[in-house]
């Protein structure tokens, strides 16, 4: 039986999103890795990775269409994030997801990124475009002058090595800003 299954069972008996489960168990066990029960905590742990695997596999080929379908397929893992993450999710040239890749992870409300690490993997797994998805665990998505500033700068790299920004969507709790749907990008 895959990871899933057991935390689908689990979110089945208990009435909950299986995706807050696992975030919530792997939050709260990180402190106990260095435990003494670190052997247990290390299965339990690498339990919860594995459905985090298991979800992003799920997404390969998946096709998104606006940002709604992105804001939906992410909002689970971005909504119970106590740092700000950076991430890229890769597409193909018929939009149809390759893969979903941290680019960083910040301190409470600020995360750092380069063009270097956004285009990396975006060139190694030769994607046509991609889409930028970070959340701000202040749970208010209105964008910051940084983040305005960060978006111009990628949307200006990627037109130089011929990788499109499709769009930038920022998650916090169950809202989302997205510079496509408002025209900032």
């Amino acid at each position: 039986m895959s990871y899933k299954k057991y935390f689908e069972i689990l979110g089945i008996n208990i009435g909950t999103d299986t995706q807050f489960i696992c975030d919530s168990v792997m939050e709260s066990l990180e402190s106990l890795r260095n435990s003494s029960y670190s052997d247990k905590t290390n299965a339990i742990y690498q339990l919860c990775e594995g459905l985090n695997k298991d979800r992003m596999e799920s997404l390969k080929g998946e096709s998104h269409k606006c940002s709604e379908d992105i804001f939906n397929s992410h909002s689970g893992y971005f909504s119970s994030r106590k740092q700000e993450e950076f991430h890229i999710i890769l597409f193909d040239n018929q939009h149809r997801v390759i893969e979903m890749k941290m680019v960083s992870k910040g301190i409470l409300n600020k995360s750092l990124v380069h063009p270097r690490e956004v285009f990396a993997p975006a060139i190694e797994k030769r994607a046509a475009a991609i889409v930028l998805v970070h959340n701000h665990p202040s749970g208010d998505p209105k964008p910051s002058k940084a983040d305005f500033d960060i978006t111009r700068r990628l949307k200006e790299c990627g037109e130089l090595i011929g990788i499109s920004i499709l769009d930038h969507l920022i998650i916090a709790g169950g809202l989302y800003y997205s510079f496509v749907d408002e025209s900032t990008i």
